[in-house]
């Protein structure tokens, strides 16, 4: 592939062998586009031992005295560590600070100290010194000392104040880098540290290419920041799962793809959980935007998506990628239920009816009878995933195999929900659960698949059901309410801490549900009065 700057690596190498050349050049590019790499790997190149420059990251520094403390210890090394942290100039203010009798820092080694012709100065725009001050100073090297200046930034956050004019004096040229993808990778890859993880993303070089062009963001750290985070996620991953080309290249694909757009801004934490059962071109509120900007941008349908065997379910993806948590079971558990991974012999009938377009035509008949079959049967007990059951029977309709409308099929969604509960088989809230949790499903999602949006007539039905299944769980809680209250009139007898804490602190499993109204009141007071007196306690005034 043609290199993308060749046109800098050609100037910089004749710039750096003029003699006195009276002005510096400025290398611009974003951070991350490898800037640094690009001069230095020139540097090493092309350069004699005896020639080496002098290479200055300027980060941090606040006036010239930060400066000529960060050229000393660029120059010299191996001083001691000890002398960077007094954060002053080095010479006589500084001297006092040293021992008398100090073996490692003479004064003659800092006099004797001969800067070499070509200086690299990095990371100008992240100091904290104003830009005038900082080319002034700069300028001297190339007025003064007819030295070689490389100056490293992105131009467009360096001239800030007065700057600009500086910059006329000092930088006679500007060259702009661009991120080379095909160079640097080979060198990101090279820099991780398991072996079968690098074998790997070089046979899928074209795809981690193609996912950082489509990113734009030129941004090459950040990249390699990205392979590292997968380095992490590959190595737990089950054999069976690297075995799975596919697979793997659309878990590849998108986990780069939503770690770059994090890292680099252009999602949030609050935009990656809008990707839960969003069907593709619904949903266009505001709070949808940065999404759908991403979709066009990488041309992927599941960065909009984190839903129906996604690679990344939404909530997995959060946990990867903004949280940096990673549990082997866990992420095993997810691939095995996505799309590609998944095994069509080990999977449930309705999970192949939410996978339907990715299974042959018989295969799905067969599962839909299945399904329909436990449904009139009422074999579905989870309330997790008889609601996915529902999700299901609402596409029905719509893929050919119910005759039934909408309404219909919402109506028998309904009864079978009733009879559960009739039959004493749907399980109530469970209060000593997290309340996203109680119902045995979160509002998100459940075993991985997302609720579709309410933005179809199938949506608008299944939330409907979904309101209705928790309202069902609730009155199974509510029933529960007597055999609570006699469990709390033992528990008041036994253990009146605990009794307290159930019901009045902010842990209390039933702060929040009215238990005591089936509460019998004769019977409490009476049991109330039984208690024994609290010990007295002396109080003392100091």
């Amino acid at each position: 592939m043609p290199n993308p700057n060749k046109h800098v690596e050609t100037y910089l190498k004749e710039y750096i062998s003029r003699t006195d050349p009276s002005f510096a050049v400025l290398v611009s590019g974003p951070w991350g586009a490898g800037k640094t790499y690009l001069v230095k790997n020139l540097i090493e190149k092309t350069q004699k031992e005896d020639e080496k420059p002098l290479y200055v990251s300027l980060f941090g520094v606040k006036n010239s005295d930060d400066i000529d403390l960060a050229i000393l210890m660029a120059g010299a090394p191996a001083l001691d560590n000890g002398i960077v942290k007094l954060g002053r100039r080095i010479g006589a203010a500084a001297l006092k600070f040293l021992p008398a009798d100090s073996a490692d820092f003479k004064l003659a080694d800092f006099i004797k100290l001969k800067l070499p012709q070509t200086m690299i100065f990095d990371d100008l725009e992240r100091t904290n010194i104003s830009t005038k001050e900082l080319l002034g100073y700069l300028n001297s090297f190339v007025e003064h000392e007819g030295k070689n200046l490389i100056l490293l930034a992105n131009e467009g956050e360096l001239w800030k104040d007065e700057g600009r004019r500086s910059k006329e004096k000092l930088i006679g040229h500007t060259l702009t880098v661009q991120a080379d993808i095909d160079a640097a990778l080979a060198v990101l890859i090279q820099a991780l540290g398991d072996g079968d993880v690098k074998e790997y993303l070089k046979g899928q070089h074209d795809v981690v290419k193609r996912v950082f062009e489509q990113s734009a963001t030129n941004n090459l750290r950040v990249l390699g920041q990205c392979l590292w985070d997968f380095e992490r996620l590959f190595k737990l991953l089950d054999k069976k799962h690297h075995e799975n080309e596919a697979g793997m290249k659309e878990f590849l694909s998108l986990f780069l793809a939503l770690s770059i757009e994090y890292k680099t801004g252009g999602l949030d934490r609050n935009d990656l959980e809008q990707r839960d059962g969003l069907y593709p071109n619904d949903r266009d509120e505001p709070e949808m935007e940065k999404l759908l900007v991403a979709r066009e941008k990488y041309a992927d349908e599941n960065i909009q998506q984190g839903r129906y065997g996604s690679a990344l379910p939404t909530g997995f993806a959060i946990s990867l990628i903004c949280d940096g948590w990673v549990a082997p079971k866990e992420i095993n558990k997810v691939l095995s239920q996505s799309r590609h991974f998944a095994s069509v012999k080990e999977e449930a009938e309705w999970e192949a009816v939410i996978r339907a377009w990715s299974r042959k035509e018989e295969d799905v008949s067969k599962a839909v009878e299945l399904m329909e079959e436990k449904f009139a049967a009422r074999t579905y007990h989870d309330a997790g995933k008889v609601l996915l059951v529902f999700v299901n029977r609402l596409k029905l309709p719509e893929m050919g195999f119910l005759t039934q409308t909408i309404k219909a099929v919402e109506k028998e969604c309904r009864k079978y929900i009733d009879d559960l509960a009739k039959a004493e088989n749907l399980c109530g809230f469970d209060p000593t659960k997290d309340w996203r949790e109680g119902y045995g499903y979160d509002g998100h999602s459940h075993l991985g698949y997302g609720w579709p949006s309410d933005g179809r007539p199938q949506g608008k039905a299944f939330w409907r059901l979904y309101n209705y299944m928790q309202e069902a769980q609730d009155r199974v809680f509510e029933d529960s309410f007597p055999t609570i209250c006699e469990d709390l009139m033992m528990l008041m007898e036994t253990d009146t801490d605990q009794f307290r804490i159930r019901l009045s602190t902010i842990d209390g499993i039933y702060r929040k549900h009215p238990v005591l109204k089936e509460m019998d009141v004769q019977a409490f007071v009476d049991e109330l009065l039984e208690l024994p007196p609290l010990p007295k306690t002396k109080f003392s005034i100091l």
